[in-house]
């Protein structure tokens, strides 16, 4: 089975195709809203995978979902799956958010599956930005 190397969400990233380098900006850890419900902003979920000799030629499906933390039940949001076929030593995928509707602050859970089982999570925590007196 692939194995997880890392598992990430970020505003932004820039993938040098030259390189094969990866940078990510603005981890996300945080959000924060003046009010909800709200729209969280564009995201993007990485992670990176290794491909054992075992894997190549195999057929594999990553998927993300979101829920609170508090809950059991995923968020609506976009197909959010990612099938591949191994080939090769290392992989990268990519898992683009938007349109992620929060209707309270809480704990956001993004939980990465392999062939439906859960490998990961990467916790959000959503709160509600202070008022000016």
């Amino acid at each position: 089975m692939p194995k997880l190397e890392y598992f990430l969400a970020a505003l932004s990233i820039t993938d040098d195709k030259t390189t094969n380098l990866v940078s990510l900006f603005h981890v996300i850890e945080m959000l924060s809203a003046e009010q909800f419900p709200t729209t969280a902003p564009s995201f993007v979920a990485v992670s990176a995978w290794l491909l054992s000799e075992e894997d190549q030629g195999h057929d594999f499906q990553v998927t993300l979902n979101i829920r609170y933390a508090d809950s059991q039940e995923w968020l609506p949001s976009p197909d959010l799956k990612v099938n591949f076929t191994a080939d090769g030593r290392r992989l990268r995928i990519y898992h683009h958010v938007h349109g992620l509707s929060l209707d309270h602050p809480g704990e956001l859970t993004l939980v990465l599956m392999l062939d439906g089982q859960q490998v990961a999570e990467h916790t959000v925590t959503v709160s509600k930005q202070a008022g000016e007196d």
